[in-house]
């Protein structure tokens, strides 16, 4: 009994040294960090929406109707990716992550329907 309570009282120790992020909206609820693996795959990600954003505005500059289209899906992903700070990868939340991926998957959709639709 004294070891589990021993072994009880250095696992609280340890737990109440480790830092924990608090969302701004729900101060009472931890925020999960993505997993290094997850973080990887969003910044793979995160490039290929960047290359996309910039292609479409290069050719919005041709084609003003790209940029009346696909304005309101580049803002969405854009700011999504500005949630991210690419100097602090371990900062990475899994809401973060889960909405980059949801807003490029948007901008995907949208680009390759428009694309479709006037090919």
């Amino acid at each position: 009994f004294e070891n589990t309570l021993k072994s009880w009282e250095d696992k609280q120790k340890y737990d109440s040294c480790k830092p924990v992020l608090r969302s701004h909206l729900y101060p009472q609820q931890a925020v999960e960090l993505a997993t290094e693996e997850e973080v990887a795959q969003i910044q793979l990600c995160s490039h290929a929406a960047e290359e996309l954003i910039t292609r479409i505005c290069e050719a919005a500059k041709i084609h003003s109707l790209l940029e009346q289209e696909l304005a309101h899906a580049v803002n969405a992903c854009s700011h999504a990716l500005n949630k991210a700070n690419p100097r602090f990868p371990e900062s990475l939340t899994r809401n973060t992550a889960i909405e980059i991926a949801v807003n490029v998957k948007a901008l995907h959709n949208e680009t390759e329907s428009l694309l479709v639709g006037r090919v």
